[in-house]
């Protein structure tokens, strides 16, 4: 499960939940289920195809899959909003550590009674700019995120993750006087990920990739695939 939790005078104002499924084998297999209060998204990659399919509107894309899990995460951004941020599917595609991650510790501790390492790190990134829509930009500010990480003594797998951003600015609406005015507020984002089951090379039957579309689903295709298809 994925909970993202605003914070704010050390009190949670917001909290969004989710909960996913993943598999994944060599090359370029994968079977990822999300599922949120208000629908559920799948995406799978079989070794040829690519398939993004969204339970809340009975549509789906498919193109070409990559050929490995590192190729495939640009596809994963841009088909299926799905971003890997130093969680157990950035760590099945990447070897290395990113650069920005320093200031890492460890120690032993546990968590639910079982022995992990606790590992602690720090990412920073400054401002840039984001190109918008219709020629705008948006200017991301610099952001300084900590990260801890429990992980099993006895497999080296995450069983939890979290990473919390203070200083987040927001704005919110709030009632001054009968008047509705927009204020902006600095909160935390607290992002937590709990692992309540893993196996490690446990080598899932090629089937476990292949996806059954539901009766009536349709596909939805962008401008730019009917111009790069051709049809």
């Amino acid at each position: 499960s994925v909970d993202t939790n605003i914070q704010y005078g050390g009190k949670t104002i917001s909290t969004q939940s989710i909960s996913t499924t993943l598999k994944y084998k060599k090359p370029n297999r994968l079977a990822l289920v999300i599922t949120t209060p208000q629908g559920s998204r799948s995406v799978y990659s079989d070794g040829t195809n690519f398939l993004v399919y969204n339970g809340l509107d009975n549509q789906y894309t498919r193109v070409p899959t990559a050929a490995t899990l590192p190729a495939m995460l640009p596809l994963l951004f841009s088909r299926a909003g799905v971003v890997a941020g130093l969680d157990p599917l950035y760590f099945l595609s990447q070897s290395t550590l990113p650069k920005e991650l320093t200031g890492l510790q460890s120690k032993s501790g546990a968590l639910n009674g079982h022995p992990v390492f606790l590992v602690t790190g720090v990412t920073q990134s400054g401002a840039h700019s984001v190109k918008l829509t219709r020629g705008r930009t948006m200017t991301i500010p610099a952001t300084t995120r900590y990260w801890t990480w429990w992980l099993d003594k006895d497999t080296y797998l995450i069983r939890r993750l979290e990473a919390r951003t203070p200083n987040v600015k927001v704005n919110a609406r709030a009632n001054d006087k009968g008047k509705v005015v927009v204020r902006q507020l600095s909160v935390t984002n607290l992002l937590r990920h709990n692992i309540s089951d893993f196996k490690a090379n446990s080598a899932p039957a090629d089937s476990a990739f292949a996806f059954a579309l539901p009766a009536g689903a349709t596909e939805k295709r962008s401008v730019a695939d009917l111009l790069k298809n051709g049809k």
